[in-house]
């Protein structure tokens, strides 16, 4: 038995200390959502979001998010990252020399507030760092957001509303 659990443990560090260094792998992110006016949909989610992902894969990242406003949601979120698009921007735009993320990313949890409610998160984000860095990217994100008590326009009628984030990202 001990020799089976020292083998899982070996197997285990290979796998965490052997990857080479990314911008974007286990990174922290931290959003201010700056209420934005859009023409026919009013203002966007404003709060503050923290989010900290762990990369399952190079392509899929979970962890834990939380977006506090006038109530807070707690949950769980997931990126998926599609990188034929950053290949794309890389190749075929003036943002050559840099590298790009960019995936869909969705996110379920609890609205805590007078009364707990479901809630969900869903949308897209670019992620952009500078070539050679491994601790520093910058994210811009795009959500549609149902959270009972924070997106209600009328008073107990939640509604799906979006947020606009624009972040530096830190690696740790």
């Amino acid at each position: 038995m001990k020799t089976l659990v020292l083998i899982a443990a070996i197997l285990a560090s290979a796998v965490c200390f052997g990857q080479q260094q990314s911008a974007f792998i286990d990174t922290t992110y931290s959003f201010g959502l700056t209420p934005v006016t859009l023409p026919g949909v009013g203002t966007t989610v404003a709060g503050a979001e923290s989010d900290i992902l762990v990369s399952l894969t190079p392509n899929n990242d979970v962890g834990p998010t939380t977006l506090i406003s006038n109530d807070t949601f707690v949950g769980g979120r997931y990126d998926r990252v599609i990188p034929q698009v950053a290949t794309w921007l890389q190749n075929h735009t003036a943002l050559t020399g840099y590298n790009y993320q960019f995936g869909v990313t969705s996110s379920l949890g609890i609205v805590k507030g007078a009364a707990n409610h479901w809630g969900e998160r869903a949308g897209f984000f670019l992620r952009w760092a500078p070539s050679g860095s491994t601790s520093f990217s910058l994210a811009f994100e795009v959500q549609a957001n149902h959270l009972p008590g924070i997106t209600d326009q009328v008073p107990k009628q939640s509604s799906w509303l979006p947020s606009v984030a624009l972040s530096p990202t830190f690696r740790f």
